[in-house]
């Protein structure tokens, strides 16, 4: 996935949290850490599934995993120690077995970074198995977002 087919969705990623810049989280020149980025993704997946009710304790709790097999971040511009960081998020796409989700985060309107990761589900037996139809009517549907599922 490229940054040009990712952004006809950035307008429609709904906003599912906000958080402020720890001190821990940058560096001596008070740029975020780039892998702080992807820990603000995650944080963006956890409360995006949770705004589609459906914490993701509960994903697990219904036997699947969805562990990240890709994921791309391109960083727009910095953030520093105390910012303010809107996370826009969404299931923009999914297959049989995987579900990508594209984030947008945002400082007072300003982009700092887009990206997405890309998750395959997993059973209990720990082996690929079908996104189950309860997480896509959840999910999916939740958010005219998407550029499609197959």
């Amino acid at each position: 996935m490229t940054k040009a087919e990712l952004e006809p969705l950035m307008g429609k990623l709904p906003l599912v949290c906000r958080r402020r810049v720890l001190y821990g989280e940058v560096d001596k020149m008070d740029f975020v850490y780039g892998s702080h980025y992807l820990t603000w993704f995650e944080n963006g997946r956890n409360e995006y599934l949770r705004s589609c009710g459906l914490p993701y304790t509960e994903v697990e709790a219904r036997g699947l995993m969805l562990p990240v097999v890709e994921s791309r971040v391109w960083h727009l511009a910095p953030a520093g120690y105390d910012d303010l960081i809107g996370i826009r998020c969404a299931i923009t796409s999914c297959t049989k077995a995987s579900a990508m989700f594209t984030f947008l985060l945002e400082r007072d309107g300003v982009r700092i970074a887009t990206g997405y990761t890309n998750h395959v589900c997993l059973g209990p037996d720990r082996k690929p198995t079908r996104l189950p139809d309860w997480l896509r009517e959840k999910t999916l549907g939740r958010y005219e977002v998407g550029i499609g599922a197959t």
